[in-house]
C-alpha cells in the first residue's frame, strides 16, 4: 500500500519537476516473486558447495566475522546479502545452537580447522535461546 501526502496547495511547478512528480502517484515497486528467497539459495549453494569443511552437517561453530570472509571471496551472481540471509538461518538453527552451547566447543574457519574456542558468554547465549525454543 502506497502512502500518499496530500498537500494543501499544489507544489510550485519547478519544484514539482525537480522532484520528478507529474501529479499521479508512482507505482508500488513490487519484487519478483521469490527473489529474496532466490538470492539465498544463491548463496548457500555457492557455499555449502564451496567450503563444506566449515559447513557440515551437523553443524560446527563457525569463526567470528566469517562473513567477511565469505564476502571477500564472493563470485559474480552471490549477493552480500544473500550471504548475510544464509548465514542468518544457518546460525539461528538449533543443531547450530546446540553445537554453539556444548562444553568446549571450538569455533572453525572456512578451512574446517579450529580457530578459536566459543567464549563463556557466546556458549551461554545459545544455552538461553535453547531454553526459550531454539530457532529464531
Amino acid at each position: 500500500m502506497t502512502a500518499v501526502l496530500k498537500l494543501k496547495r499544489p507544489l510550485r511547478p519547478e519544484l514539482a519537476k525537480k522532484l520528478g512528480q507529474t501529479g499521479e502517484p508512482a507505482p508500488t515497486p513490487t519484487p519478483p516473486e521469490g527473489k529474496d528467497r532466490s538470492i539465498e539459495q544463491t548463496a548457500a549453494r555457492w557455499i555449502l558447495a564451496t567450503f563444506p569443511e566449515a559447513f557440515p552437517r551437523p553443524p560446527k561453530p563457525l569463526a567470528l566475522n566469517i562473513d567477511r570472509l565469505l564476502k571477500a571471496q564472493r563470485p559474480d551472481g552471490v549477493s552480500h546479502n544473500g550471504i548475510n540471509r544464509f548465514l542468518h538461518h544457518w546460525t539461528k538453527d538449533r543443531l547450530y545452537l546446540t553445537a554453539l552451547a556444548a562444553d568446549g566447543a571450538s569455533r572453525h574457519g572456512l578451512d574446517g580447522q579450529v580457530v578459536e574456542p566459543v567464549s563463556d558468554e557466546h556458549r551461554a547465549h545459545a544455552r538461553r535461546r535453547l531454553d526459550r525454543g531454539g530457532a529464531a
